[in-house]
């Protein structure tokens, strides 16, 4: 089950809800840092504890207002996004990449 969803206006809507919410309006990933409690290397390990492979990008983002680490594994010919919450460092979704 993929973690996104898209509707007809090409709003994304995802499903799930970070702990930390980015404010409405442009912030840049410095400011988005800021309010990350977790660490990029605490992502990485989150996300591999999931999926087994070797990590081939990792991203701050902020999906649909929730502040998330986006982490690509790539198994194989198989890529798996996985998306983690920049404040607790839990795992909240992931999915083939497509």
């Amino acid at each position: 089950v993929t973690a996104f969803a898209r509707e007809n206006s090409q709003e994304e809507k995802v499903a799930y809800h970070s702990s930390v919410q980015v404010p409405a309006g442009q912030m840049s990933q410095v400011e988005w840092r800021k309010l990350a409690k977790v660490s990029k290397a605490d992502a990485i390990r989150a996300a591999k504890g999931v999926v087994a492979g070797t990590v081939i990008e990792t991203k701050l983002e902020n999906e649909a207002q929730n502040l998330v680490y986006t982490v690509e594994i790539r198994s194989g010919r198989n890529t798996t996004e996985v998306i983690v919450d920049a404040g607790t460092g839990k795992v909240l979704a992931s999915g083939a990449e497509q």
